[in-house]
């Protein structure tokens, strides 16, 4: 038997949609999907698409050293031809970033 369903979050996994880094620390952005066929992932920050790294059921974003450009709001769109799915992601400065980013300046 054969069934189509939309994207949608893969409900078997535990998934961060904010993540506090500090500036040049490591972060990812993860998602595990549940859809048949398998979803098309496109995420987006600040209206620029963002690369990703994806598998059939999986795709994430890496920050190897996060930038003051890298912290606000990421959505991923998943579609199929059966739907679509936005999720909201959260990138946070865990600290005082901008003391850091206005010091970096001056020097």
């Amino acid at each position: 038997m054969y069934v189509e369903g939309s994207p949608r979050i893969d409900p078997s996994k535990v998934i961060n949609y904010t993540v506090s880094p500090r500036l040049r620390e490591e972060a990812s952005l993860v998602m595990w999907a549940v859809a048949n066929p398998p979803p098309v992932f496109l995420w987006t920050h600040s209206h620029h698409v963002v690369n990703s790294t994806d598998g059939t059921f999986t795709s994430s974003v890496e920050f190897s050293s996060v930038a003051v450009d890298d912290f606000g709001s990421y959505v991923l769109t998943m579609t199929n031809d059966v739907g679509r799915l936005d999720v909201d992601y959260n990138v946070v400065a865990d600290g005082n970033y901008l003391i850091l980013f206005n010091v970096s300046m001056f020097q």
